[in-house]
């Protein structure tokens, strides 16, 4: 197996494990800037673990020796093992997991694009002097996903990973 997708993947959720104890953290804080952190860190969390993602797609195509650069999706991994002739347990799992609206997967994915939702509510409070409003951004964000659902799925993606890597030494 290629190390540096590996490590890719390793890094990613080590960075996640930690946002999200920064998230159990700030979800302890009752200061005025408790909303806005919450949000950073989820949003830095989601961004963490779409990261492992994407870098253990890689990882997999990598390991069956299929062209890395194509690989940016699912989709691209399917077709990539597709034009092989045969799809992997690895491949067929998460493409499982993907047609399974509520898996993890599907969570995370939903919640990561909604980080990026431009059509978003902000609210219409008048600025008067000098004060400076703090808008939500990503309104419904916050109550998109918890952070005990940010832990499943790192949990689940931690799992699948560590069980999917045993198994392709395995091989």
């Amino acid at each position: 197996m290629s190390g540096t997708y590996i490590k890719q993947t390793n890094q990613a959720l080590a960075q996640a494990r930690v946002l999200i104890e920064a998230c159990e953290s700030a979800e302890a804080d009752h200061g005025w800037s408790q909303a806005i952190r919450q949000s950073a860190f989820q949003n830095a969390t989601l961004f963490q673990l779409m990261l492992a993602l994407n870098a253990y797609r890689r990882e997999i195509a990598d390991t069956s020796n299929i062209a890395v650069e194509s690989i940016s999706t699912l989709g691209g991994l399917v077709s990539a093992f597709e034009q092989r002739g045969a799809l992997t347990g690895e491949v067929t799992e998460l493409q499982s997991l993907q047609l399974n609206p509520d898996s993890w997967l599907c969570r995370l994915e939903s919640a990561y694009l909604g980080c990026w939702n431009p059509d978003a509510e902000r609210s219409d409070a008048d600025v008067k002097g000098s004060e400076i409003q703090l808008f939500q951004i990503n309104a419904g964000a916050e109550r998109e996903i918890s952070v005990n659902q940010l832990q499943v799925i790192y949990t689940e993606l931690s799992e699948l990973i560590n069980r999917q890597r045993s198994a392709m030494q395995e091989w």
